[in-house]
């Protein structure tokens, strides 16, 4: 960020945070920085309601429309969830098999589309949340 010239490095870690380290996202964010708000960050980062994707959303749709019919649902499943869920929630509605739904969960986890994250030494998944801002938009 510095050899991108970007101000504001108190901000820095809230925006690194915000795309999560992501070094492909950041550098798609840093140039939106530099080219939209003259490289301040916090101009950037003053609504905090909204996250901007810019450039991100085409990369994520590209990567979206490779997967395939049974990833899809599975990830606008997760996408439709409010927190993480224990593997074992799986819900009816999506009519997998346990191994079935193993196999996508774990190429999405792959692929970086869902997180593992350990809440009470308990394994859970989400879907990313950029992923997530850009299935609900």
């Amino acid at each position: 960020m510095k050899e991108k010239d970007l101000k504001d490095d108190d901000k820095w870690d809230e925006l690194i945070k915000l795309y999560q380290g992501h070094p492909c996202w950041l550098n798609i964010i840093t140039l939106a920085i530099k080219e939209l708000f003259n490289g301040q960050v916090s101009q950037f980062l003053i609504d905090e309601d909204e996250v901007f994707l810019g450039d991100i959303e085409a990369l994520l749709e590209n990567h979206l429309e490779r997967l395939s019919d049974l990833e899809k649902q599975v990830i606008n499943w997760f996408a439709m969830l409010d927190e993480p869920i224990d593997i074992s929630q799986k819900l009816a509605e999506l009519e997998l098999s346990n191994a079935r739904f193993l196999k996508v969960l774990q190429s999405l986890n792959r692929r970086c589309l869902v997180e593992k994250v350990l809440i009470e030494e308990k394994v859970k998944f989400q879907v990313n949340s950029l992923v997530r801002i850009y299935l609900n938009n």
